[in-house]
């Protein structure tokens, strides 16, 4: 929580799983995922599902893999043509996916929430870059010395099923701030702030000895611990 355009009221930065994975998601059309007994087994699953082009709700995954939890599905569908035009309604009962837990995702992209002045909310994601990989922690603070605030960026995550595959497009990044909330990319050469790991969270030390820049250090799951540090005197 910050006030990052400067009028006074606290704003969200909120970290979300990116713009680059196999998902998508719109308030039209929502990312799906149903949970429960869908198929009167009595055994809980989960569905994952999105909205195609036609409109129409579609399995993510493909025969061969939703087979391992619903064997019938490879007499249900005995070629891969015709699962191909099947519908989430088409290969589960109406009763049982009216009975299962339904979540939506309408947004998967990191931003703020700018606070307005009648106290909703208003989203603004954050630049494309940032939006490789999932964000999981932030640091909001003054980073180059130019006395505005900056946002550093980190995330990734190793943890999907394996035909996902891994969400490790990022290696953090640092986003230069203008004081009323616009922020710029700046590349990893540039900051020397690089962190390619399954890193799951930032925090910003105290500097190690007076007159000295900021301190980060970064935790990666499985990886050692990070510590930058700022090497060059802040710009006049």
């Amino acid at each position: 929580m910050a006030d990052v355009n400067g009028d006074g009221r606290p704003d969200l930065i909120v970290g979300n799983v990116g713009l680059n994975t196999k998902y998508t998601a719109t308030p039209e059309a929502p990312a799906v995922l149903f949970a429960g007994d869908l198929d009167g087994s009595g055994r809980s699953a989960i569905i994952e599902a999105g909205y195609d082009t036609d409109g129409r709700l579609y399995p993510l995954r493909g025969r061969s893999k939703l087979a391992y939890t619903f064997p019938w599905l490879r007499k249900k569908f005995p070629t891969f043509a015709d699962f191909s035009h099947a519908t989430v309604e088409d290969i589960f009962p109406p009763e049982r996916l009216q009975a299962a837990t339904r979540l939506t995702a309408t947004e998967l992209a990191s931003g703020i929430f700018l606070q307005q002045a009648d106290g909703t909310f208003k989203f603004s994601p954050l630049p494309r870059p940032a939006q490789l990989a999932p964000i999981n922690g932030f640091v909001y603070a003054d980073l180059d010395g130019d006395g505005k605030a900056d946002l550093y960026c980190v995330g990734n995550f190793f943890g999907p099923e394996p035909t996902t595959g891994r969400f490790d497009g990022g290696v953090s990044l640092l986003l230069r701030g203008d004081g009323r909330g616009n922020f710029t990319p700046v590349l990893p050469a540039e900051s020397g702030l690089v962190a390619p790991g399954d890193v799951r969270a930032v925090a910003r030390l105290s500097p190690a000895s007076p007159g000295d820049g900021p301190r980060l250090a970064v935790a990666q799951c499985q990886g050692p611990l990070l510590l930058f540090t700022r090497n060059h005197q802040p710009p006049p």
